[in-house]
């Protein structure tokens, strides 16, 4: 299984931009332009996370789900090569375990 990149498209950024295409919907068009195939890249209509800039969910091969937020359409390059196993770009701001996880506190 590949890696499942979810990209808010309704993002504004923060500070709200007021462009007739959002920055989110930008990142994600540069985004999928620079990954390929092992690379699904999942729009989301709102993460919900308004105040965080856009913002990108990635969920890895073992399940876990990281997402970054603080990002803008220049972080494009950044977004893919996280994709692709890199550092996270942006600031962390959650890590979900996977599903199936028997983990317990």
């Amino acid at each position: 299984m590949g890696v499942v990149l979810h990209i808010c498209v309704t993002c504004r950024g923060d500070p709200p931009s007021r462009d007739r295409v959002p920055p989110g919907r930008r990142l994600a068009q540069a985004v999928l332009a620079l990954t390929d195939a092992a690379v699904r890249l999942t729009p989301v209509a709102c993460m919900n996370l308004c105040a965080q800039g856009c913002n990108a969910a990635l969920t890895g091969a073992d399940g876990r789900t990281r997402v970054a937020g603080g990002l803008s359409p220049a972080d494009a390059a950044a977004v893919a090569e996280w994709a692709r196993g890199g550092a996270m770009p942006g600031r962390c701001i959650a890590e979900i375990p996977p599903s199936h996880s028997q983990d317990t506190a």
